[in-house]
């Protein structure tokens, strides 16, 4: 909910509307089955489970007019991790993930980005029928609802490619403790302990995907083209880098003040499955406060674009710590729960969340000078969602979400709005679909969103097994909304603001 970050809601989108991201539900799976399971042997099996991934994929844009956007793009993700039962009470998984990432705009400069994540080092102990308990590096999922969920509030996710972020790269492992109780038939209770706190990971500036990006787009179109001033500076690989160090870095610190957690509890049944949630968190995507002096800067600067009056020279206060992060916290209870008619499974969730976190916008219009890009502000908000899936074998599945999020207040200033909002609410809905041929080794796929207000998310992709295990892949992202005409006025289209990130992309997949 922090502000400027209509990238992150796209990202998430075109990647969570993709058919073969959707329909693994990981909750689902866990719950006990009413069919009885053979316990292991008293020595338990030693078995040893590999998993690998290797997937690049390679896109250019089909919007060249901005001169400092990146037109070619490319992301490489190598994954490893294995799991080792060592005995009927201890399992023992480690993983690694390696992300390199290449980015060119059309003046040839180009940036590389290189680094390492782990994708788990846990131990998950049994110390009895029906209790289990997991300690390390984990990733974390609550809820049945891929995209538009309340509930998952403790999943953190790598953004930094943006709607073209590959399944393989995009979750990311916390330090975590889980505890599970499931030896009541009919019942389970999950307890969730993050001591940590790790935020999504997000560049603030020097790629097309990054919070400050459509304030580069407004700078190169007035003929003050930041971006390209901070890169002959620090050139293409340290801007990218250091910017998105520059959020990481300014997050709580890993000192045990900022934990979360949250305690889930389901009963299921022949009927169906319902799970209540509470929990405490941080907002995982930061938000950006304007010290007084740029904000009245960037004020100062929009009306005289509205105007086409000469821009104002920005004092020496301007740049003293014109932007702070913060990611402040805020508590949830949520309800969900699922249900089978004929082949179609049904979900539903309802949220209520206190103090999120919501940037205000001024009112007024540009002819006036009121347009203050406002701080955030802290507002309860009421949030509710419907889904449906529909498998049909191998061959068919399709999967529709779709929420409503109610701020329960207005903005303190009159006639201000929220940013991204229409008006106190935010609503969207998306789907995704695959269809392989029976006897086939092609995949079709489409995914698209619609958000509120007028953003707009169209992802077609096909996929080939052109060898055992060895996959090809053609794919675009199409991402499309009204243009605002300076950043910060109510409503401001989030699909605007990043409507030139359009791409076709080509790709290859190898997972033995």
């Amino acid at each position: 909910m922090a502000p400027a970050l209509g990238v992150a809601a796209f990202s998430l989108a075109a990647r969570s509307a993709r058919a073969d991201d959707v329909i693994e539900d990981p909750e689902l799976a866990a719950v006990p089955h009413e069919a009885p399971v053979a316990a292991p042997p008293s020595n338990g099996p030693r078995e040893t489970t590999w998993h690998t991934t290797l997937h690049t994929r390679w896109g250019v844009d089909t919007d060249w007019t901005r001169p400092s956007q990146d037109v070619v793009e490319g992301t490489t993700v190598a994954a490893l991790e294995v799991e080792q039962r060592r005995s009927d009470t201890l399992l023992l998984s480690a993983g690694l993930r390696v992300r390199h990432g290449f980015a060119v705009h059309q003046s040839g400069a180009a940036a590389y980005t290189l680094d390492v994540a782990p994708l788990s080092l846990f131990a998950d102990v049994t110390p009895g029928p029906g209790y289990h308990v997991r300690v390390g590096y984990q990733v974390i999922s609550m809820g049945r609802f891929d995209l538009f969920s309340a509930t998952n509030f403790l999943s953190t996710y790598d953004l930094r490619s943006g709607p073209v972020t590959m399944s393989e790269a995009s979750p990311i492992a916390t330090p975590a403790v889980r505890f599970d109780f499931d030896k009541v038939r009919g019942f389970t209770l999950q307890a969730f302990y993050v001591p940590f706190f790790v935020p999504d990971l997000i560049a603030l500036y020097g790629t097309d995907y990054a919070l400050l990006s459509p304030l580069d787009r407004l700078n190169t179109e007035t003929g003050n083209a930041t971006r390209e001033v901070f890169e002959r500076a620090l050139g293409r690989s340290g801007l990218t880098t250091l910017s998105t160090d520059a959020l990481q870095a300014l997050a709580p610190p890993p000192d045990f003040r900022s934990p979360q957690g949250a305690i889930r509890a389901t009963l299921y049944g022949s009927a169906g499955e319902l799970s209540a949630t509470v929990g405490t968190a941080l907002e995982p995507l930061p938000t950006l406060v304007l010290s007084p002096a740029f904000s009245s800067y960037l004020n100062s600067t929009a009306t005289a674009i509205a105007q086409m009056a000469p821009l104002p020279t920005a004092p020496d206060s301007v740049w003293d710590h014109p932007i702070g992060v913060e990611h402040p916290r805020y508590g949830i209870a949520s309800l969900d729960g699922a249900f089978d008619v004929g082949p179609v499974q049904l979900g539903a969730e309802a949220a209520y969340m206190l103090d999120r976190t919501l940037m205000a916008t001024g009112p007024g219009t540009p002819a006036n000078g009121n347009i203050p890009i406002g701080n955030p502000e802290r507002v309860n908000m009421a949030q509710f969602g419907l889904r449906a899936e529909y498998v049909r074998g191998t061959e068919w599945a399709v999967v529709v979400e779709s929420f409503l999020a109610m701020a329960m207040r207005n903005p303190s200033a009159a006639g201000a709005g929220w940013f991204g909002m229409d008006g106190r609410y935010a609503y969207g809905v998306a789907a995704g679909a695959h269809y392989t041929p029976e006897k086939s080794r092609l995949r079709f796929e489409l995914g698209g969103a619609a958000l509120a207000v007028a953003t707009y998310v169209l992802m077609p992709r096909v996929e080939w097994e052109a060898l055992n295990a060895f996959f090809l892949e053609l794919g675009a992202v199409f991402v499309q909304g009204h243009t605002p005409f300076v950043l910060g006025v109510p409503n401001t289209s989030l699909g605007g603001l990043y409507n030139d990130v359009d791409q076709v992309f080509i790709g290859a997949r190898w997972a033995p």
